[in-house]
Order: structure tokens, then C-alpha cells, then sequence
């Protein structure tokens, strides 16, 4: 009969629409699975990369301190040979300038049969020495401050001269050899002509 017929329909739609919940049920859990798995898996990976971000980041703050304790050692030997090259130019400044002081006392006091011709060109001689001597310590003192700069800017960005002994400035170099020049220009009225 068409009763029959239509609970027959009604049964075998429901049983369709029951085996279609359990397949979506089954779907649901799997998927739901499968997310917390990918969840997991990226929770360790992040976990993974923090923990190697940290130990990078503990690598590179060694280096980096290391790298400041090489550069500040550097920089220390480079102030320290500085000074002691200041130190010497004065030193050799002062000798060379004695030397002249007692070499035109000398020659004040010389007539032409003690040699003053030739005292006179030692004193010429010994001027030209310590004009040359102190030139070259000062090259060498600019390309010392030039390589402490440079080294200042790998550090900062910029270069400083506060660190610099007198502020990066050459040293202030006693006021003799005007007198020792008016001393020799005085003597020169009294000698030969070059």
C-alpha cells in the first residue's frame, strides 16, 4: 500500500541521513586530530626556533664582547705607543736642541784657528737632522691617530680624539729654538758666508 510504500521511503532516508551524520562525525574527529597534531608539531617547531634564536643570540653576544675587549685592548697598546713616541720625539727634540746650544756656545767662543768653519756646518748639519727626525715622528703620529680613528669609527660610527692623549693634538713643543735661531743669526754676522 502507499503507506507501506512511504514508511519504507521515510525508514530508508533515514538510515541514509544517520550514515551520513556518522561519516561526518568520523570526518570531524579525524580533522580534529590532524589539527591538534599540526598544532603540536607547530608548537615544537616554534619552541625549536626560540631555543636556537637564544643560543644564537647568547653566540653572538660572546663574539660581540670578545670583539670589544680585542678592540679596546688595540686601541690601549695604540695610545700606549703614542704616548711613548711623544715621550721620545721630546726626548730626541731636547738632545738635539742641547747639542745646538752647546754647539753655538762653542762656536761663540771659537776663532778661525779652532775650526770654527767647521763647527758651523755640524751646527747646520745637526739642525737639518733633527728638522728630518722630527718630521718623520710626526708621520708616523698622524698614521697611528689615523688608524685609532678608524678603528673608533668601526666602533661608534664616528671618530673621537677624546681618548687621545692632549686630545689628539701633536705635544706642545718647548719655545727654545727661537732663541737658539736668534743665537745663530747673531753668530752668522760673525762667520763666513755659506
Amino acid at each position: 500500500s502507499e503507506v507501506d510504500s512511504y514508511r519504507a521511503e521515510v525508514s530508508a532516508t533515514r538510515s541514509i541521513i544517520q550514515t551520513m551524520e556518522s561519516t561526518h562525525r568520523q570526518q570531524l574527529f579525524q580533522m580534529r586530530e590532524e589539527f591538534a597534531m599540526e598544532e603540536q608539531t607547530l608548537s615544537n617547531t616554534n619552541k625549536s626556533l626560540e631555543l636556537e634564536l637564544s643560543k644564537t643570540k647568547a653566540e653572538l653576544e660572546k663574539e660581540n664582547i670578545e670583539l670589544l675587549e680585542e678592540l679596546r685592548s688595540s686601541e690601549e697598546i695604540q695610545l700606549i705607543e703614542i704616548r711613548e713616541l711623544q715621550e721620545e720625539m721630546q726626548q730626541r727634540e731636547e738632545a738635539h736642541s742641547e747639542d745646538i746650544r752647546k754647539m753655538v756656545l762653542a762656536l761663540e767662543n771659537a776663532t778661525e784657528d779652532t775650526g770654527r768653519d767647521k763647527l758651523w756646518a755640524e751646527i747646520k748639519d745637526l739642525r737639518s737632522r733633527n728638522e728630518e727626525l722630527v718630521m718623520a715622528h710626526e708621520k708616523e703620529m698622524r698614521e697611528m691617530k689615523e688608524s685609532l680613528h678608524e678603528g673608533h669609527k668601526n666602533k661608534h660610527g664616528r671618530a673621537t680624539t677624546r681618548s687621545l692623549p692632549n686630545g689628539g693634538h701633536p705635544p706642545k713643543r718647548k719655545k727654545r729654538k727661537k732663541t737658539i735661531v736668534k743665537i745663530i743669526s747673531r753668530m752668522k754676522k760673525r762667520s763666513p758666508r755659506d
